[in-house]
């Protein structure tokens, strides 16, 4: 089974009963409806896939049934046997009743994961497994003892997965027990041991690591060794200022009042405003009142440097240095702690700025107009520095020039995400940003001229081969938004030469080509017209400059004949970067090139070093698409 299978083989589990509701995130989507499987969609895919590359799975042993059952199920896709336990024996009698339990694949004990008499009873009825689901527990304490139990069940090369959920859904009583069990497991049980243990997803995860001889034989000992304490949890001081501090192992962490618990994995995620340390309670009171009246300072130092004053800048830092001569010193751990810290950044970038390190100062401001490219503000800043502190013009050239494409990129998303439909590229902002030219080929009456002109793209050329329809493209382009784009009337083939251009009552799928006799077809788009054309190639108007000065992007949507419209385009294609190309996967038009064509003409283009296939989009009639191809080496004129 492969992994579309496999997924698609899940997802009809997890949406089998579509009348319990709705309720799930778009990022969990095509599991629209509350699924048996409580799981996020992507994590627990990946997982099943690891564990089906893994090898075979003869049997799986899944502690925890969860509240449907969907867990098991979807074990059993790629699982031989299933063995799930579960405390609570009504619950599973139900789920026996109301699935096809095959004895043979599905063995359901009832117990606590806890009890010796459940790990004797999974023990005889899985002495040896190929893969092990934790899923029984938020509690530190629990999941350590199940996973003592139970991993040394399972065989040498098997996986042993751990589910932690609770940071998703973080209960008040054992928030992250479990995401502070594996960082314990990781860090005395298998990295000494040369074994990664691997996380899946985010706050809620799967951590999965493949058994050894060593591991198994180690958590099979009959007592744990000695040294494996768990990580306290951070426990609350109190507040200094607008900080709330908190105890840690070696060291004192304060963060922002108001921005709730210290949390690891917030603290990893660089979720606080500020993070400042020091390895007491003390010392850390100290950095924070040194901290919260140095950072007006620094700010309003900054605001002179953006303003053009840099004596002045210069002069407030080095007041506030000289004020507080151990703060910068003090905040390097703290940036190490939170390492894309905001707050931290600006104020130690401006310290740095203006003492010994001036250029590690303006690293780090760009730092943290990384963490924000649209700061128009923070961006005059650090250009500043880069020109007149540093004296680096090419620095600062640099910095504005990522700045723009930050703030395009944005700006190419935007307008992707409300196209959304359409187009196989509304999908790839990032393909789509750096697009200055784009030439359309089919552009009928011009229902795309707004869609590119949203891309802000300077130079648009819309080509289209039935008189009927260009005056209603010739008006859009006149009244267009944005730019002055171009419409050219030509009929574009692998030659020079005269053709027929046939097209029903609707317009919008003239094609040079004739309708395949298995088309099924609308009856508005039935080939009932045909008009007598001259053809031109792409590169005889090329030549004669009728495209514009230059080509990034190249669409191509006429109808089946997108493979002779390629053939005349060899020299424009050498300029080109990005293709979106029209394909039929059924039979549409009699002689329209299969998608394959297409993409082995494209790739063996220029002696080999033309193009590649990046993406493919379905149509909605499920005979038709798009296939977008990229350049395989960079152009020579860029």
């Amino acid at each position: 089974m492969n992994q579309q299978q496999l997924a698609g083989a899940v997802d009809e589990i997890a949406v089998r009963v579509p009348e319990r509701g709705c309720g799930y995130a778009d990022s969990q989507r095509p599991w629209r409806h509350d699924p048996a499987i409580e799981h996020v969609r992507e994590v627990f895919l990946a997982f099943l896939a690891a564990a089906a590359a893994n090898g075979r799975v003869r049997t799986a042993v899944s502690i925890g049934l969860g509240r449907r059952g969907g867990t098991h199920l979807a074990l059993r896709t790629i699982a031989e046997r299933v063995v799930t336990v579960a405390p609570d024996p009504q619950r599973l009698a139900a789920f026996a009743a109301a699935e096809a339990i095959d004895p043979a694949r599905d063995t359901l004990l009832p117990g606590d994961p806890g009890d010796d008499a459940t790990v004797r009873a999974v023990a005889a009825a899985a002495p040896c497994c190929d893969l092990l689901l934790l899923d029984g527990s938020d509690r530190y304490e629990e999941m350590r003892g199940h996973w003592a139990s139970y991993a040394p069940l399972v065989a040498a090369n098997g996986l042993v997965a751990i589910v932690d959920r609770a940071q998703a859904e973080p209960g008040p009583l054992h928030p992250f027990g479990v995401d502070r069990f594996v960082a314990d497991l990781q860090r005395d049980f298998l990295a000494p041991r040369g074994v990664r243990c691997q996380r899946l997803g985010g706050a809620h995860a799967i951590h999965v690591y493949r058994q050894t001889a060593a591991t198994r034989a180690l958590v099979a000992a009959p007592a744990l060794p000695d040294g494996f304490v768990p990580a306290p949890r951070p426990r609350p001081l109190g507040r200094i200022g607008g900080f709330t501090t908190w105890s840690t192992p070696g060291r004192c962490v304060a963060i922002p009042a108001g921005e709730g618990s210290l949390c690891p994995r917030r603290l990893a995620r660089n979720d606080y405003g500020a993070v400042l340390c020091s390895g007491d309670a003390a010392g850390t009171g100290d950095l924070v009142a040194a901290f919260e009246r140095a950072e007006p300072e620094l700010a309003a130092a900054r605001e002179l440097l953006r303003a053009g004053q840099d004596d002045a800048a210069a002069a407030r830092t080095r007041a506030v240095a000289a004020q507080f001569p151990l703060l910068q010193e003090a905040l390097v751990p703290c940036l190490g702690l939170s390492p894309w810290n905001h707050r931290l950044l600006l104020a130690l970038g401006t310290l740095h700025l203006y003492g010994p390190l001036p250029r590690g100062g303006a690293c780090l401001l760009r730092r943290a107009l990384d963490c924000d490219p649209v700061d128009a503000p923070l961006l005059q800043v650090v250009a500043a520095a880069y020109l007149r502190v540093l004296q680096d013009a090419a620095g600062a050239r640099t910095v504005l020039d990522a700045a723009r494409r930050h703030v395009r990129q944005r700006k190419v998303a935007a307008v992707c995400h409300r196209q959304r439909a359409g187009h196989a590229l509304w999908h790839y902002p990032l393909l789509l940003a750096p697009i200055r030219s784009v030439v359309h080929v089919g552009a009928h009456r011009g229902e795309d001229v707004d869609a590119w002109c949203q891309l802000e793209i300077p130079q648009q050329t819309f080509v289209e081969a039935n008189p009927a329809v260009f005056d209603e493209l010739e008006r859009r382009c006149r009244t267009a938004a944005y730019g002055r784009p171009r419409a050219v009337l030509a009929a574009v083939a692998a030659a020079a030469g005269s053709a027929t251009l046939r097209c029903g009552d609707d317009t919008a799928r003239g094609s040079l080509l004739r309708q395949h006799p298995l088309a099924k077809v609308p009856d508005a788009d039935v080939q009932r017209h045909e008009l007598p054309v001259a053809t031109t190639t792409l590169d005889e108007l090329w030549a004669q400059g009728r495209l514009g000065a230059d080509c990034d992007l190249l669409f191509v949507d006429t109808e089946g004949s997108e493979l002779a419209v390629l053939q005349g385009a060899t020299e424009l294609l050498r300029h080109v970067d990005v293709l979106c190309i029209g394909v039929f996967t059924g039979p549409v038009y009699a002689g329209a090139p299969l998608p394959q064509e297409i993409q082995s003409f494209l790739f063996e283009l220029h002696g080999g070093d033309g193009f590649v296939l990046c993406a493919f989009e379905p149509g909605r009639d499920g005979v038709r698409g798009q296939a977008v191809f990229c350049r395989r080496q960079p152009r020579e004129d860029r």
